[in-house]
């Protein structure tokens, strides 16, 4: 049957297109009929994207932490929709196709890399990228803007004081993180931990030897009382971590390295016999016979068990296991009996309790306890404490928790983690680049004298040698780091170099036992111990014989 009618050129848009017609007679009786055809096309031809704004040139910077997004998009065919996302998880559909517009799209510090996607009705796509640089601008510290120079976000940009902590993750931490103060202080006064009464002024470490010993070495500055300064309260605690933020005392109470290192290395460090020192302060108590002095680790390992340490220390994490041969859950504090201007009791100043002609009567006679303590020394007696003593004053600085005598040529150091990963200069004077240190002191690095401190060699933390993804080398911890504990009773060091400590001076007197060697060269001429460019004259305390 032929067509009676027709219809050309109807207009289709791609996808489904429903055509109804109609017939109607004169009486306006009508009927219709639907047609339903799918136009589809082969569209490979992907539409294109462009961001416009901010800029076109794919790379942005900004101080703010949101950032606004335009652009323009084509297809030969129509653009259906444009998404944009971001590698920091953020996602959405922008408003409009050509053009289009994302609003304030949040940063995070860093790069954000946003990312918008055109498509079209084939789902045919394309993408352009926009890296935004969000950096966070703020007024650097004020002793970053003194012993730095750097005026922005705190980030060594100056030509002073060197980055201390150059590694991923935590390049740029404020210097009150490490030594605390008032980043936002005016001027030393303002910014600077004052020293307490005990400490004072240069002034007060001339005339006071008790307060510039503990001002070198550290030792006693835990104990001192809070004090005021200016209506501020302070404590030991916050001069200390001032003057040495990686002490023990320090890091332990979760201060400076301990903010970050304090569940593992810092619990280990100050539990270990470096810190403690208790292989030295305990074993000398047991080499005399003194009882253990902390009851429940009587009797263990063979009544070897440690007690006395530094600082009192305890372990929350101890289990009793025998066979872990040493471990023990505490340790006591190694009591001193020679305190300054303090008589009394025990203490040893002009008193009677330690008559030398009563000394004898502290030893175990064969008759007391089946003569199992003969000759061994009774605790808490004026025989105990007076070795006792002599252990501390001459062997009581070996350990992490103080910063040693500190006052002589290879001598120089600090306390805690600082001792080892921020070695001080064998000569005590500064090789940093701090524009604000005195580089001439110590003027004698033989022997150092009120109110001088040594000082660092470089203000860089040193682990291991390594290069930096930047490139740049950094030199691990070296000898002469060893050299300022180990090389006095301890020569670990010396021997490793070769070098035999002749204290006594047999070979130079001819008088070596068991016989003289053939010929010997002194260390006159050893730059490691004898540095020419600062001539001095002795290697902790001793000369090149």
């Amino acid at each position: 049957m032929e067509p009676n009618w027709e219809y050309q050129n109807i207009p289709l848009t791609r996808g489904t297109n429903a055509i109804t017609v109609t017939a109607k007679d004169a009486e306006e009786n009508t009927t219709r009929a639907t047609i339903v055809i799918t136009y589809a096309i082969q569209d490979n031809q992907s539409p294109s994207i462009n961001i416009t704004s901010p800029n076109d040139n794919n790379q942005y910077t900004t101080d703010l932490n949101r950032v606004s997004i335009a652009g323009t998009s084509t297809d030969n065919y129509e653009v259906t929709r444009v998404t944009w996302s971001t590698n920091t998880g953020r996602n959405g559909t922008a408003i409009g196709t050509d053009p289009w517009i994302v609003n304030d799209i949040s940063l995070n510090q860093g790069n954000n890399i946003i990312t918008v996607t055109a498509y079209d009705a084939a789902n045919n796509q394309s993408q352009d990228t926009l890296t935004v640089n969000y950096e966070v601008i703020v007024a650097s510290e004020t002793c970053m803007s003194c012993h730095n120079g750097a005026t922005t976000n705190n980030d060594y940009s100056g030509a002073g004081l060197t980055n201390p902590h150059p590694f991923g993750g935590a390049q740029n931490i404020r210097c009150t993180i490490c030594h605390g103060g008032n980043g936002a202080g005016a001027g030393k006064l303002g910014s600077h931990v004052p020293p307490p009464p005990e400490i004072g002024d240069d002034q007060n470490l001339i005339n006071d030897p008790v307060a510039y010993f503990n001002r070198l070495t550290l030792t006693g500055i835990d104990k001192f009382p809070n004090y005021i300064v200016g209506g501020i309260n302070y404590s030991a605690l916050d001069y200390l971590q001032f003057i040495n933020p990686g002490d023990l005392r320090v890091v332990s109470d979760g201060r400076s390295c301990g903010r970050c290192h304090g569940n593992r290395h810092v619990d280990w460090m100050t539990r270990s016999p470096i810190a403690t020192e208790t292989g030295i302060l305990s074993g000398a108590m047991y080499a005399a016979g003194i009882r253990n002095q902390v009851p429940q680790n009587r009797g263990l390992y063979q009544d070897t068990a440690a007690d006395l340490a530094f600082r009192a220390i305890y372990n929350p994490d101890y289990v009793l296991d025998r066979t872990n041969i040493g471990a023990v859950d505490s340790l006591i504090e190694f009591p001193v009996f020679s305190q300054y201007n303090e008589q009394g009791g025990f203490q040893l100043f002009n008193n009677a309790f330690y008559d030398a002609n009563n000394l004898a009567n502290d030893l175990y006679t064969a008759a007391e306890q089946n003569g199992a303590y003969t000759n061994r020394v009774r605790a808490n007696s004026a025989l105990a404490n007076l070795y006792h003593e002599q252990i501390a004053f001459t062997c009581g600085d070996c350990h992490l928790g103080s910063a040693g005598a500190n006052n002589r040529f290879g001598d120089f150091r600090s306390s805690g983690c600082t001792a080892c990963h921020m070695a001080y200069s064998p000569d005590g004077r500064s090789r940093s680049t701090d524009p604000n240190v005195d580089r001439f002191e110590p003027a004698n690095p033989d022997q150092i004298v009120a109110p001088e401190r040594p000082h660092i060699s470089s203000h860089r933390i040193q682990n291991v040698a390594k290069t930096l993804p930047s490139g740049e080398f950094v030199t691990g911890i070296q000898d002469q780091a060893c050299a300022g504990c180990h090389q006095g009773s301890n020569r670990t060091v010396m021997q490793y170099w070769g070098i035999r400590l002749d204290q006594n001076q047999d070979l130079v007197n001819n008088q070596q036992y068991p016989t003289n060697p053939a010929n010997f060269t002194n260390t006159a001429n050893d730059p490691r111990l004898f540095d020419p460019a600062v001539n001095n004259n002795t290697f902790n305390g001793r000369n090149a014989n």
